[in-house]
């Protein structure tokens, strides 16, 4: 992996794709914001093409910028847009539907050094419409938790490949998964609330 020092604001960036996520199963994108915001010191928000008020509640906060992308079914390209966007030095991805266990600046939650390290997994944990931990994997297997990272520096040389199962590589494309600070020194956990069949059939 190359190192590329980029002159960046010293902070956090929340980037974030979104549709239609007026409401959802977490509560909608008014309160991720009003959880997340107080977190980070800027959020960037790619609307894909909502049909709801995403859009309109997103840009009344001050902190928040909106942009518009065309989706082109492709999960990485969307997420690489607000990742090109975003004007801090490290970077914070979740979705609306997703909670992260914490409360203010999740700066002071991490170490404040990236020596060897360019990134930071979570431990994310699915929850169903009953409240149940679960996840399906594509073995059949049912488990309560993965890892994913999720907070990492504003490189450009780290970016998402594949357009549905989307994955942080570097630019050679090698996954960065020797480089990051294993879960078990983060201790962050992000709940992420599973849809219902029928709202899944009409996303």
């Amino acid at each position: 992996m190359k190192w590329v020092k980029t002159a960046k604001l010293d902070g956090v960036s929340l980037c974030m794709i979104v549709k239609d996520e007026e409401n959802n199963p977490a509560g909608g994108i008014n309160t991720f914001l009003k959880h997340h915001l107080p977190m980070v010191d800027e959020a960037i928000v790619v609307d894909t093409g909502s049909s709801d008020r995403t859009v309109e509640i997103a840009g009344g906060y001050d902190n928040v910028r909106v942009l518009d992308y065309p989706w082109d079914g492709s999960f990485s390209n969307a997420r690489n847009f607000s990742l090109e966007n975003a004007n801090y030095n490290h970077i914070l991805v979740l979705d609306a539907d997703e909670r992260l266990q914490h409360s203010g600046s999740i700066k002071p939650a991490l170490p404040t050094y990236f020596e060897k390290l360019f990134g930071y997994e979570f431990c994310f944990i699915n929850i169903d419409q009953n409240g149940v931990r679960k996840r399906i994997t594509n073995h059949g297997d049912i488990d309560n938790y993965k890892h994913r990272v999720r907070y990492f520096m504003n490189l450009p040389c780290l970016r998402f490949r594949g357009e549905v199962h989307e994955q942080l590589q570097d630019i050679d494309n090698v996954t960065i998964h020797g480089f990051i600070r294993g879960h078990s020194e983060v201790g962050l956990i992000v709940n992420h609330y599973l849809p219902s069949e029928q709202e899944l059939a009409r996303k």
